[in-house]
Parts: structure tokens; sequence; C-alpha cells
């Protein structure tokens, strides 16, 4: 009975994080898009948009689905919630090769497709460890994997910056990649902080 009692304590601490949590991306999500509109007619904002506003706005829920449950026992809702998943992967995949058939991107559509970007990949992240790879790293790597997590940031991030430098004009002999990788790892870096940081919270190198 006691078990049961604190199964549904977490249940509605992680609902109540999930709320909260869901609450700040719509604002961000808002603000986003009203900061577009502000600077683009609506009717323009609506044509030369219309491929990030789906995946933004439905980033929402999806974080929210993610927060605010601890288990799917519903097999339907499950298979929903995957199914989600394996959409925003092909909003990904679309937004790649959007970026490699244009010459140039704008800024707010490479900004929001990071965004979502970071999003998915954390859920996924999330997910990858609640289903049991957090265990196996605590027994290969000891309780300190989620302290050396940070050198995968680290080197990410120095990674992301390098990409970054590669756009200066005074750079000579420029490496030959995309430009648009550049905010893609950096935002991969910072989920991999936040990762981090969440473990740390809800001490999943303890299990």
């Amino acid at each position: 009975m006691a078990r049961t009692y604190l199964k549904r304590e977490a249940y509605l601490e992680m609902q109540k994080k999930g709320i909260v949590f869901g609450a700040l991306a719509l604002a961000a999500a808002i603000g986003f898009l009203i900061l577009v509109i502000w600077r683009h007619d609506v009717r323009d904002f609506l044509r030369k948009w219309d491929a990030i506003i789906p995946p933004l706005v439905n980033l929402v829920p999806l974080l929210t689905t993610h927060f605010a449950r601890t288990t799917i026992a519903n097999k339907t809702s499950r298979y929903l919630y995957y199914g989600m998943l394996f959409v925003f992967l092909g909003f990904i995949f679309n937004f790649f090769v959007h970026f490699s058939s244009v010459g140039r991107v704008h800024y707010f559509e490479l900004v929001g497709a990071t965004i979502v970007y970071a999003g998915f990949l954390f859920v996924v992240l999330s997910e990858i460890m609640i289903a049991g790879l957090s265990s196996v790293l605590t027994r290969w790597r000891g309780e300190i994997w989620v302290k050396e997590l940070d050198y995968v940031y680290l080197v990410l991030g120095a990674l992301g910056l390098a990409m970054s430098t590669n756009r200066l004009e005074i750079v000579d002999e420029k490496l030959s990649m995309p430009e648009y990788f550049g905010p893609f790892v950096l935002a991969t870096a910072l989920v991999v902080r936040a990762i981090k940081t969440r473990a740390e919270i809800n001490a999943w190198n303890k299990v």
C-alpha cells in the first residue's frame, strides 16, 4: 500500500513538472511566433513558415506528454506516443533535406528547426535512459558516469565552436561542410548538458 502511494506521489510530481515545463515551452513558442509575425506580413508568414510551424507548435504537447508520465500502460497511447516521435524524426529529416537544397536559410527558420531538433533529441535520449541505458552505464562506469557526460558536452561544444568560426570571412581554407551544421552541433551539446542535469536530479546513476 505504501509503495503504491509513493508511486502515485511520484506520478503527481511528474505531472506538476510536466505542466510547468509545458507552460514554459508554450510561452517560448508563442513568443517566437509573435516575433516572427511582427517582422513579417501574416500571409507572407504563413506561406514562408508552413514547414516550421507544425513541428514547432506540436513540440509543446510532445514535451508535456513526456514529462507528465512515468510509464504509458495503455498500448494505444504508447503507440501514439512513439508514432509522434517518428513524425518528428520525419520533420527533422525534412529540415536537413530542405537546408541542403537551398542556397540560403532564413534565420528564424534555422532557429525554429534547431529548437525542434533539440527538443526531439532531449525526449529520445531521456526515454533511452529511462528504458535502461542509465542502469547499463552505472554497471559499466559506476555512479560517476553522470559527471563524465561533461566531457561529451565539452567536446561537442568545442566542435560546434570550431564549425561556427569556419564562417568567418577572415578564415582561409575553410572546411568543406554545410554551414548550418554548427547550430545543430551546439544544440546537441546543450541537450547532453540537460540530460546530465536531469540524471542528477532524478538520480539515474543510482539505479
